[in-house]
């Protein structure tokens, strides 16, 4: 009798140490979100984001499909999950305190946490090839301009009367493709094997006139301006696959 209880013991405190283990939020705070007035957004008063602190986290009009992309360190396009969680609907305002112990280094591990217990997520990892575009370097001389490497990062695009966006971004490489991704509506993955940091400027046609930025072929067009090129290509990615998550938290 006492040897079959001491390996059921064993395993429940294995299981309750792992438990206690896993980084989570002291408490949280989960609410719909208020929306945000477009004059507010624009005299920035009050924007989606997440500020972090020692002791607290604030989270403020984040859809779930944002917290999980948080959560576990990947990009939109290495996310397999249902539509609505990019919705208004499942967007959510979070109040949450870190444990004494904790650190903001951990806020990952505790954003999947949050997820599990409260949205009841279920996911898995999964390698799929899919179409993405590499950076290289055009058949000339790059045309960016070298900037110091204390130089701060700089993002700013804007219309010119004729219709034209100037895209500026002061930022290394690797920050370059990051920003093209969510332009051209794929993954770009940097093989320019330049190092430090460049001044990009480019001028981007809107394309199609009812888009509220240019995006896609234009920008893939307009990266030949910098001596630089986008080329299609297929690559193994690793994605977060949602199998299961609920479209509202468990009570606070």
């Amino acid at each position: 009798m006492q040897r079959t209880a001491l390996p059921i013991l064993f395993f429940a405190f294995q299981m309750f140490a792992q438990r206690a283990a896993t980084p989570a939020f002291e408490v949280a705070t989960i609410k719909p979100a208020v929306p945000i007035s477009s004059d507010d957004f624009r005299s920035g008063k009050a924007r989606p984001g997440l500020a972090v602190n020692a002791s607290q986290v604030r989270i403020r009009y984040w859809a779930l499909s944002n917290l999980i992309l948080k959560a576990y360190g990947i990009q939109l396009y290495q996310l397999s999950a249902p539509d609505w969680t990019r919705t208004e609907s499942a967007t959510f305002d979070i109040v949450a305190k870190i444990p004494a112990g904790g650190t903001p280094e951990q806020l990952p591990e505790m954003l999947q946490t949050l997820l599990r217990d409260r949205f009841k997520l279920a996911a898995h990892r999964e390698n799929r090839d899919s179409q993405v575009y590499v950076l290289m370097l055009g058949k000339n001389r790059p045309r960016m301009k070298a900037a110091p490497p204390d130089t701060p990062y700089k993002f700013q695009m804007s219309p010119r009367p004729d219709g034209i966006y100037h895209f500026q971004l002061t930022a290394s490489s690797a920050s370059f493709v990051q920003n093209m991704a969510s332009y051209v509506g794929r993954p770009v993955f940097d093989r320019t094997g330049l190092k430090g940091i460049y001044e990009f400027a480019m001028d981007v046609s809107p394309g199609d006139s009812t888009a509220a930025l240019p995006q896609g072929p234009e920008f893939v067009s307009a990266v030949e301006q910098l001596g630089l090129k986008l080329e299609l290509r297929k690559e193994s990615l690793q994605m977060i696959v949602v199998d299961h998550i609920e479209k509202s938290p468990t009570e606070n």
